[in-house]
């Protein structure tokens, strides 16, 4: 991930990111986390080279530049398979509640 075109948009939205997550944190006197902040850098990471990837399908100089993104098509390609399956469990195999079905669900009134 060396290339420019791919480095320099992914650590400027990370650190925008985790600088919004800073100042929430600041604003809601919540401890802040490391794992949360690596999380937004790699978060901010797959954006940009999702988005490069999909505006690679359509502007074919943009293909060219792209060749070390291998590993952000494994990872697309497995988000892809993982909500499919999901959204197919779920309208297949789950047992819903009669409510459910409409988009109702049973709360408790108070």
């Amino acid at each position: 991930m060396s290339d420019p075109i791919i480095l320099y948009p992914c650590a400027i939205l990370g650190l925008v990111l985790c600088g919004c997550y800073l100042l929430k944190n600041r604003k809601d006197w919540d401890q802040v986390k490391m794992p949360v902040l690596l999380g937004l850098l790699l978060k901010g990471s797959g954006f940009v080279t999702g988005c490069l990837l999909m505006a690679s399908v359509f502007i074919p100089e943009l293909r060219v530049k792209l060749s070390n993104v291998e590993m952000y098509v494994l990872i697309s390609g497995l988000a892809v398979v993982y909500v499919s399956i999901q959204g197919i469990y779920r309208d297949v195999f789950r047992r819903s509640k009669p409510n459910e079905e409409n988009g109702v669900r049973n709360t408790p009134q108070t």
